[in-house]
């Protein structure tokens, strides 16, 4: 059920089919820096079934931009961090009407929401990953805030 954000009546959102996440990849946290980003999760734990079909997945959804810069710039995705380790999973854009009334003044803010619904199967069993919605600018140039939260897979 969608009550975090308003509904458009009738209109079929292309991230609600988007399916689940299995293709990641690993980063250099070399790569990784710092910057004034804003950003939410809202939603970050274990799904066993959705309305389409998808199941066994880790379910990430928020909202994440770049103070001052135009988020359309920017890729969004999610950060796994363990032991030391980083795996980046792409998502899809979201609107977010929320946002965009939040932050009128940045550019594009409302379409600063991502969702990840990664397949467990790539996930570490009972394990404890730190998570962050990052904005990805190219190959290899991600950028993250200061906030984040955690997930243990089961």
């Amino acid at each position: 059920t969608r009550t975090d954000y308003a509904l458009r009546p009738g209109v079929s959102e292309s991230w609600e089919k988007s399916g689940v996440i299995s293709v990641y990849m690993t980063v250099d946290p070399d790569s990784i820096k710092k910057c004034d980003i804003r950003q939410s999760v809202d939603v970050c734990g274990h799904r066993f079934q959705d309305a389409y079909g998808n199941s066994d997945f880790y379910e990430i959804r928020g909202w994440v931009l770049f103070h001052r810069h135009d988020t359309l710039r920017y890729k969004k995705g999610v950060l796994l961090e363990r032991n030391g380790e980083y795996i980046l999973f792409r998502c899809p854009d979201m609107y977010r009407e929320d946002t965009a009334e939040a932050f009128p003044k940045e550019r594009h803010a409302g379409m600063s929401g991502f969702i990840a619904r990664i397949d467990s199967r790539v996930l570490e069993r009972d394990a404890l990953y730190t998570v962050q919605p990052v904005l990805i600018r190219g190959r290899n140039k991600i950028y993250k805030g200061e906030d984040a939260c955690q997930i243990r897979t089961i």
